[in-house]
């Protein structure tokens, strides 16, 4: 390798610790309305940038111990976050809809999937509610996110009234 092929080659960084990656969740959903905007105008893009430089500013403020983060390995971590959340939560739709006996599997607990799914829009998360199609196990827009409980308890309802029509 010469030496523009070595200056070119990424270098792995360290692994996000539990605390950071609360830390960054924590300051996302304070801008979340500007990160998770789906606009991508020109201006639009430029406050996402702004937004993703001021959350870069604050997380390597509040994280002095470790290793200072560059935007874009945020941006990266956070877009990987929603995109395991995404897979999750379509791996246990698909678990609900499966037949055959025994308890469903549980996934393994996260303790930042709660946040991630305040900051999160429900519909690219649950799909939106299809009253006529049984693949479709949503989020009814009435039961607020940040309530996983009852949630739950709505998607089975919904389960048992599919059970009861057939």
């Amino acid at each position: 390798m010469n030496m523009t092929e070595e200056k070119k080659k990424k270098k792995r960084g360290a692994n996000f610790t539990p605390r950071e990656s609360k830390i960054l969740l924590d300051l996302v959903s304070n801008d979340k309305k500007i990160i998770e905007n789906k606009k991508t105008d020109a201006v639009s893009v430029e406050e996402k940038n702004i937004a993703w430089q001021n959350i870069t500013t604050q997380f390597n403020a509040s994280c002095p111990e470790f290793v200072s983060r560059s935007t874009e390995s945020l941006r990266k971590y956070f877009d990987n976050k929603k995109r395991d959340i995404r897979k999750l939560k379509a791996e246990e739709r698909k678990e609900t809809l499966l037949t055959g006996g025994g308890p469903p599997r549980r996934p393994p607990d996260d303790p930042t999937q709660d946040l991630l799914l305040g900051i999160m829009d429900p519909l690219t998360v649950f799909g939106d509610e299809n009253n006529f199609d049984s693949d479709n196990i949503g989020i009814s827009k009435k039961v607020p996110t940040s309530n996983l409980t009852m949630l739950f308890c709505v998607m089975n309802l919904k389960i048992l009234k599919m059970i009861m029509t057939f």
